[in-house]
């Protein structure tokens, strides 16, 4: 012989387990995502880094080149007027 389960257990406890279930999936997974987020940010901000410095790196290395065109233009200048 079964008991038949209260109807206080079918008609609210049941459901309110499985909304509390649910419920707590939902704020895990809110939580996770709130995460991925701050960690994405935290790259970015780090690439960013990255890329300002190597723009600086590049503007160093044109100020360079220009440096060193305009010692060969001299040279060259010197070179081809010694010959005249």
């Amino acid at each position: 012989m079964t008991v038949p389960p209260s109807p206080v257990l079918t008609n609210w406890i049941q459901p309110g387990a499985l909304l509390t279930l649910l419920l707590g999936l939902a704020g895990f997974f809110w939580r996770e995502l709130k995460d991925q987020k701050a960690e994405l940010r935290a790259e970015i901000k780090e690439v960013r880094a990255e890329v300002k410095e190597s723009r600086a790196e590049v503007r160093e290395v044109r100020a360079e080149v220009r440096t060193l065109n305009n010692k060969l233009d001299r040279l060259l200048e010197s070179l081809l007027g010694a010959k005249s």
